[in-house]
């Protein structure tokens, strides 16, 4: 939420130097676009954060495999597949029925230990992975938010470092209305996953009562109760990012996201703007200039004083 805001005020604080500097080097990297209507908040972001949501459906669709894999394992070799009987397993607790044998990892010694601990805590580390994924696209889409919100009422700056009237950003980085709400879900997650596989040690006896290494192995359980939850809380957690997304931004101010262009272009207001009080974005009053091609073409920029809303069909600089 920073990075706009501190861009703002070094590209108004140097705004002379650049004021005089041609931007035809920019036309063969800058598409001519027009802004017709409200655009939805995914407008914005990048293919690469679009990609998150995907990402997000492809574990919600690995939990419902393991899900139904696990459901039918306990159907069919123990006759346990009934709601009654997953509730009875209940969240992180080890039985008979439910830890893993199959598989080839090693029961015993240091490496079983080392490998089963990796397993059970990999889910924890795609968990993070899609949660630092998930924090850029909501970055992303807050920044949208906040940077359209200058062509309805004058704002002051959020920055890093504030003077004047200039605001703080968020010690998360996204207002803290999206950002505890993302915690809790995280930590819910993280904390429903922990129950939905989990390290085990079994302790086998002899006879007489002592323990028995031969019979002893370590290996992970499961619960279904727990994935199940986990893929409620999952399928909560992504049609919440999705409801956020599908939101609309007001008409007016061109989406800038974080491109340095587009914002320089909005800081070029007239003589006198301050970047530490209040601004607004829209068009300067008495800017206007006449050329061959366009009868008046217009200036918009952030500015402390009056601005007016653009004209659909006129042209602006």
């Amino acid at each position: 939420m920073g990075k706009a805001g501190d861009s703002c005020a070094e590209f108004r604080s140097e705004s002379l130097k650049w004021d005089n500097r041609p931007l035809y080097t920019l036309i063969a990297r800058c598409q001519r676009s027009y802004l017709l209507s409200p655009l939805p908040l995914l407008h914005p972001i990048s293919r690469g954060h679009r990609l998150t949501q995907y990402r997000i459906l492809a574990s919600l669709v690995t939990i419902s495999s393991l899900l139904g894999w696990a459901v039918q394992v306990l159907h069919t070799q123990y006759d346990r597949g009934s709601f009654a009987s997953i509730w009875g397993l209940g969240l992180g607790t080890a039985g008979p029925y439910n830890l893993i044998s199959w598989w080839t990892l090693p029961s015993s010694g240091d490496s079983a230990v080392v490998s089963t601990v990796l397993v059970a805590n990999s889910p924890q580390a795609i968990l993070s992975a899609i949660y630092f994924l998930v924090n850029a696209l909501v970055t992303n889409l807050s920044l949208a938010e906040e940077w359209s919100r200058y062509a309805y009422r004058p704002a002051a700056l959020r920055v890093s470092r504030p003077q004047g009237s200039q605001r703080s950003t968020y010690f998360l980085q996204i207002p803290y209305r999206i950002a505890m709400p993302l915690m809790l879900f995280s930590s819910l997650l993280h904390w429903i996953i922990s129950q939905s596989i989990f390290l085990v040690k079994v302790d086998g006896k002899d006879s007489k009562g002592g323990n028995d290494d031969r019979e002893s192995a370590v290996t992970c359980g499961y619960s279904p109760l727990g994935m199940m939850i986990t893929l409620l809380v999952g399928v909560l957690f992504m049609l919440s990012i999705a409801a956020l997304g599908i939101r609309k931004l007001k008409p007016g101010i061109p989406l800038a996201g974080s491109c340095s262009a587009a914002i320089s272009a909005a800081c070029h207001g007239p003589d006198g703007t301050s970047e530490r009080q209040p601004l607004m974005w829209g068009a300067i009053p008495g800017e206007e200039l006449e050329t061959e091609d366009h009868p008046v073409v217009g200036h918009c920029a952030l500015s402390n004083g009056p601005v007016e809303m653009p004209v659909s069909g006129n042209m602006y600089a």
